[in-house]
């Protein structure tokens, strides 16, 4: 008689710990899947439609000897960025596609500034940069807070500037980007502003935002990383009297018109959009922005604060080699330390260095020789108003 050669498949153990980690790791690699499927578009469902972009401005810097110097960058648009955040989720992920979409590599840009215009392309990593002559012929100013206003042509030999240029320091330029017939992006054109100050004499003012004019929490990173991922522009408060302090300063007589205004942080270009919505929100005074690129052909250090500081100061420094400067930063970071490295590089163009205190820095009185450190915006107010910045 012949034995029977079926046999009966063994019992499963839902319990084994075995097959408990298998299917762990089995869903955690389904999950990582859909979330790479969502984020970065892995449907070929209309992968053949154009895709749409966006420019990142920097706001330039513009002098009379000089030319002017401007920068931006081309990246895709991504649909977690166009609107407000209206939870925790919406935020994280806001924070998380700054980081991780694509950019327009090698595409040509046309930057008009006033009668000028060139064409530049990107780098790979969709950087933009480029030097042109003062412009000629400006055929109008953009000020973001004084919109609608007429604008009345003023003859300035050898230049024909508008009026409201002469007043506000800010001098409207374009990019566009128009693509080549088939190509996978829509075309696209953004605008901006380049700092011009009205005369070469006068005070500006170089800022730091982080922990300065806006509570970060850099010392603390528990904090700063929950502010980072979790909160919108809407949600970031500002350190009282900062700004009230910057207007008060460009206000002086000793000022000598707008245009003066330099916004020098350590942030990323990536949260670039962040930073823009909360000066508009907040009514920052209008400056020129500069930010760390962390990619590129001329990208900066990541960690190196001090180097990249350096190397934008000695920039707007050489810039305006007429102009003096007043630095203001906090005990946070590097601030001190860079400061006093220009300071001894430009003696006569640095007038005065103020330091804002923040709590739980490693903060030493040698740190800050020469300088005036203060924990609240009244008490630097009151320093300026008899050291002369400020009006009485």
């Amino acid at each position: 008689m012949k034995e029977d050669t079926h046999r009966i498949p063994p019992h499963k153990d839902h319990n084994d710990p075995e097959r408990r980690d298998r299917a762990s790791r089995s869903n955690l690699w389904r999950t990582l899947l859909l979330l790479l499927f969502l984020c970065f578009g892995g449907s070929q469902v209309g992968a053949r439609s154009p895709k749409s972009v966006e420019f990142q401005l920097l706001s330039g810097m513009c002098s009379l000897k000089r030319g002017c110097r401007l920068e931006g960058r081309l990246i895709r648009t991504s649909r977690w960025l166009k609107n407000k955040p209206r939870s925790r989720g919406e935020s994280f992920m806001a924070a998380f596609r700054r980081f991780t979409r694509p950019r327009v590599s090698f595409a040509p840009v046309k930057v008009t500034l006033g009668s000028y215009q060139r064409p530049v392309f990107t780098d790979h990593r969709g950087y933009f940069q480029l030097k042109t002559p003062f412009p000629k012929l400006i055929p109008r100013a953009f000020n973001p807070h004084h919109k609608g206003k007429r604008l009345f042509p003023y003859t300035f030999s050898p230049w024909r500037v508008p009026m409201s240029a002469l007043l506000s320091g800010l001098l409207l330029w374009q990019a566009e980007y128009i693509p080549k017939p088939g190509s996978r992006y829509l075309p696209t054109q953004a605008q901006s502003y380049a700092v011009y100050p009205r005369s070469r004499r006068g005070i500006s003012i170089v800022s730091d935002i982080d922990d300065t004019l806006i509570k970060t929490y850099v010392t603390q990173k528990r904090k700063l990383l929950k502010q980072f991922l979790f909160r919108n522009a809407e949600q970031i408060p500002v350190v009282p009297g900062g700004l009230s302090f910057l207007r008060q300063v460009l206000r002086s007589p000793s000022n000598l018109g707008g245009g003066t205004l330099h916004y020098l942080t350590g942030s990323p270009v990536a949260i670039y959009d962040r930073v823009r919505r909360l000066f508009r929100v907040r009514s920052f005074p209008p400056g020129a922005l500069h930010m760390k690129r962390l990619t590129g052909l001329y990208k900066d250090p990541l960690q190196h604060s001090y180097l990249y500081k350096l190397r934008k100061l000695r920039a707007i420094l050489t810039m305006y080699p007429k102009r003096r400067f007043l630095l203001l930063g906090d005990s946070g970071e590097k601030d001190p330390e860079v400061y006093v490295q220009i300071r001894k590089e430009y003696p006569k163009q640095v007038v005065a260095i103020y330091i804002r205190a923040v709590p739980r820095s490693t903060f030493r009185k040698t740190r800050c020789l020469g300088m005036f450190v203060f924990h609240d915006y009244p008490q630097a107010i009151q320093h300026a108003r008899k050291a002369g910045w400020i009006k009485k």
